[in-house]
């Protein structure tokens, strides 16, 4: 394992490279290209519990609760893996409440690693959403949009023909929303999943909405994008040459950050056309984890490097032998890493708001492409599958 740090990088707008001069024996310096970057003139209201599209409530990859000293798994518990979708989402509510998903649907678990109840809707299609009175909002893999209470009852529940196929967006007010096999951006109410409005986008394919403000949102597809009010209409339209493959982040002073598909990260203003971006030595998947400064932490495939907001390379930690599952940040600033082994076995590892490790935890299961999440009093949870005379059982372990 190896921390590098005190690097210094110089921003290049378009086909941005950003050189870190890594302190090691021989003081040699490698380029970390990040994309290309430009500012978004709107803010995202810092108390929505899910302004961006990470799977926390929060979604910016940050986590209210702070982590302390990790020493060992304390419980697991095993979840339903069926002949559907195995677990991909891992929610931390309020009280120490975890919600998990599993072939069934969702499964509430306390912070002792309890079953607190179920909500057996059927396989999750996408990421769920927690609502303003805590609540999840969610689609299933049948074209059902459904609203879950915290002990398991579904409140309502709607079929929509078209199938919405993308991450749940859940608006300051209420509105859920989800784009649709046949080009539409719906926004449901939650109180009882009536329209709010229905947008047809037919230019745009597998569109992902993000929120920006409190009066606007953007639907994002490969390379371009709208800009809608809150009621649905248009607002104003963007494009780029590269741009988002998949999960994105939305800092607090509303720069929208993702991957490209050439690896790097792309950094999009609406208003604005990009003429590409350069291609990542290192291989950026998902979207940056975003600090409660503004800081970055880009997650490669053996590595994690922190940039300020304007790319600059704050220090980077690496570990050849292990690739980087997920990633997520607690209160404290502290990096919650999850690392894979090439035994498929893993390890959690608490890296400081200066990059260095403080302390890391192994464990012999093999962990999902998930995010690790916190409770309130400081429970890491993740998900994971234990294989046992060649079966595996998915299921939430919990650390303190």
């Amino acid at each position: 394992m190896k921390w590098v740090g005190g690097a210094v990088g110089l921003v290049v707008v378009v086909g941005l490279v950003v050189a870190a001069t890594l302190t090691s024996t021989s003081a040699r310096a490698r380029p970390v290209r990040i994309g290309v970057y430009t500012e978004i003139a709107r803010g995202v209201r810092g108390e929505h519990p899910c302004p961006t599209m990470r799977c926390d409530s929060r979604r910016t990859g940050q986590i209210k609760a702070s982590a302390g000293a990790i020493t060992q798994a304390i419980w697991r518990l095993p979840l339903v893996r069926g002949g559907g979708r195995g677990p991909s989402h891992l929610l931390s509510l309020e009280h120490g409440l975890l919600v998990a998903n599993d072939s069934r649907g969702l499964v509430f678990v306390d912070s002792a690693g309890r079953e607190q109840g179920r909500a057996d809707v059927g396989a999750l299609r996408e990421t769920p959403a927690v609502t303003p009175s805590d609540e999840i909002a969610l689609s299933t893999q049948t074209d059902d949009v459904v609203v879950v209470d915290l002990h398991g009852r579904v409140r309502a529940r709607r079929r929509e023909a078209a199938g919405p196929y993308s991450p749940t967006l859940m608006l300051a007010d209420g509105t859920a929303v989800w784009s649709t096999s046949d080009h539409m951006v719906i926004g449901l109410s939650t109180s009882d999943l009536s329209d709010t409005f229905r947008a047809n986008v037919p230019s745009l394919n597998r569109l992902l909405p993000v929120e920006l403000d409190q009066d606007s949102f953007a639907v994002l597809s490969a390379n371009s994008g709208l800009v809608l009010a809150l009621s649905g209409v248009l607002v104003s339209t963007f494009s780029s040459s590269s741009f988002f493959r998949g999960s994105v982040s939305v800092s607090r002073n509303g720069v929208m950050w993702g991957p490209a598909d050439d690896g790097s990260v792309v950094f999009v203003e609406p208003a604005q056309r990009l003429n590409g971006a350069a291609r990542a030595t290192l291989h950026v998947a998902e979207a940056p984890l975003i600090a409660a400064d503004g800081s970055l932490r880009l997650l490669g495939v053996h590595e994690v490097v922190a940039t300020d907001s304007r790319g600059n390379v704050l220090w980077t930690y690496a570990d050849a032998g292990r690739r980087v599952v997920s990633a997520a940040l607690d209160a404290s600033a502290t990096t919650l890493v999850l690392l894979q082994t090439a035994t498929q076995s893993g390890r959690l590892v608490g890296l400081s708001a200066e990059g260095a490790e403080e302390w890391a935890v192994d464990f012999p299961e093999r962990p999902l492409d998930a995010p690790p999440t916190l409770t309130d009093d400081g429970v890491v949870a993740l998900l994971a599958y234990a294989t046992a005379a060649r079966v595996e059982t998915p299921m939430v372990i919990g650390f303190h």
